[in-house]
Parts: structure tokens; sequence; C-alpha cells
């Protein structure tokens, strides 16, 4: 189920300067909605009069998983993945400049290619460690699939988190798929830096998507600062850094949601084998104005 509007259990003081309210709308699908922020008086985000729906599989992003060029290796995870519902709830939009962070072996950059078409471009990020520690023969086949032509609108692109090689405003989307909890022992200064690095390069009304690894309540950075940890972060904490540095909360979705999952164990335990891990799906947006076809 999918709630539009509501986030589990977050806290956060808003800057007086920041907008009321914000609407967002996915262009393609046609839905639209509004999400109340608070005032500089308020401490609580509860859940705002949320709207629960079944997850949706849109035509054509089932189109662009089902794309016959895909590496094999990425859609032998589809199950558990669910790409068609975490990017039908995501709303990429054709012709988007989009970014996908730490993105390793393509999972996500192979679909992501079909979704913005022709007049988009994707960025296949990767930094210095992730590059350093994926099996080579991990990465050839996305690096082959790019470099060749075969994804054309894709580019290969390296970075530090803190200093990624884009203009200011010049992203329309990023994806952060299970990467944010590992910029807590990637980075010297995840937050100040490497989060509000991700603000910088997002253009006004643009859209960051966020998966991860879901680690239990009120336990902060603890499950992530570690390389040889669990590979965890909690939720709500995750979110109060991210309004921090000047995002706003849009959406919230239990797409990913594994109840049997105690979240003691890192992704990679044999237990957890296959995307068994509970997982949040959040969107955040960078406020500003955003067009609309109705513009």
């Amino acid at each position: 189920m999918q709630s539009r509007g509501s986030i589990a259990a977050a806290s956060t003081k808003a800057p007086a300067d920041r907008v009321s309210s914000i609407g967002y709308q996915n262009r393609r699908h046609g839905w639209r909605c509004v999400v109340p922020l608070l005032t500089m008086t308020i401490s609580l985000l509860s859940p705002i009069a949320p709207a629960h729906a079944e997850a949706t599989c849109e035509p054509d992003v089932q189109n662009a998983v089902e794309e016959p060029g895909r590496i094999e290796t990425n859609s032998n995870r589809d199950e558990g993945r669910r790409p068609c519902e975490v990017l039908s709830f995501f709303g990429v939009e054709p012709g988007a400049v989009h970014l996908e962070l730490l993105a390793a072996q393509g999972y996500y950059t192979e679909i992501l290619s079909v979704l913005v078409g022709r007049e988009g471009r994707v960025y296949h990020h990767n930094n210095a460690l992730v590059l350093q520690l994926t099996p080579p023969d991990q990465l050839v086949p996305i690096r082959n699939r790019i470099e060749s032509g075969e994804l054309s609108n894709a580019e290969w692109i390296e970075g530090e988190l803190e200093a990624l090689p884009f203009a200011n405003g010049s992203v329309d989307s990023i994806s952060a798929i299970l990467s944010l909890h590992d910029y807590y022992w990637m980075s010297r200064r995840p937050e100040s830096s490497g989060f509000a690095e991700l603000f910088r390069i997002l253009r006004p009304g643009g859209r960051l998507l966020v998966v991860d690894h879901s680690a239990q309540p009120e336990t902060t950075v603890s499950a992530a600062v570690d390389q040889n940890g669990i590979h965890r972060i909690d939720q709500r904490y995750l979110t109060e850094r991210l309004l921090d540095v000047g995002f706003v909360f849009e959406a919230e979705s239990d797409i990913l949601r594994n109840p049997a999952d105690d979240r003691s164990k890192p992704f990679f335990d044999r237990s957890m084998w296959r995307d068994r891990t509970d997982r949040f799906v959040m969107i955040f947006g960078k406020p500003g104005e955003q067009t609309s076809d109705e513009d």
C-alpha cells in the first residue's frame, strides 16, 4: 500500500521560511497530492490525511522493466526489488535529466534509460569506493551497455559524494537506492556536505527517491557507520537530516516493507538474500516552481 502525505513517526523543527505546503503532481499519471508542512512552532511531523492505495505498476514502466536488453543478473532480482511499483510510485518523467546515485551494477540505470527516452539523460554515478569494492566483472556489463551506445542516453560518471560533478540545479530527479546509509561510512561529512550536495544539484521542484534498508527505531546511524556492520539506517533520523538540508517530504510507500525482518541483520546475511530486508520508500522534493502540463 502507498501513503501520500504521511510519514511514520518523523520529527523535525521546520525553518520559518519553509513554505507552508507543497503541491506535487505526477505529470504522466495525473494524480496530485498536497502535503502541509510544519511551522516553526510545531516539532512533530505526524501523519497528515493519509490516503491509501494499492501499489500500482504503470504500463510504460512495465514495458521498461521488460526491455529485452537488460542484464540478466539485474532482471533476475525484479521479484524482490519490484522496480515497476517503485518507479510507478516515483513517476520518472520523459525527457528528465536523472542521476542514479552510487549505481554500481546499474540495476535501475537500464530501466530509467527507457523511461526518460531519447530526450532525457541518465547519469550512472559511482564514487571511488564503490568502484574499488565492487568486483570488476559485475561492473563490466552495464559499462559496456553505456559506452557502446546501447544505452545512448546514459552516461557513466564518477565523483565523490561531497563534490558531485554537476552544476547547481542541473538535475531533474535523483534516485538513491539502498545508498544513503553508505554515506555514514563513506563520507566524513555525510549530512552537511553529502546530503547538501544532492540538494544543490537538484533543480527547484525536482524530486529525490530514497529506498533504504530499515534499521530498528531510535538507532540513528549506529547501524550505518561501520563498513562491516549491518548497513541499515533509522528512517526517522534520515528523514530529519534530509529536511535539515532543505528537502521537503512528499510521500512514502510500503511497497518494499517486510514485517518478518527484525532489522537486526545486514542485507548480505543469508536470511536476507534476494532482497528480503524491510525497506522504506520515500519521495522528497526541493522547494520551488515545478511546471505541469497544464501550464
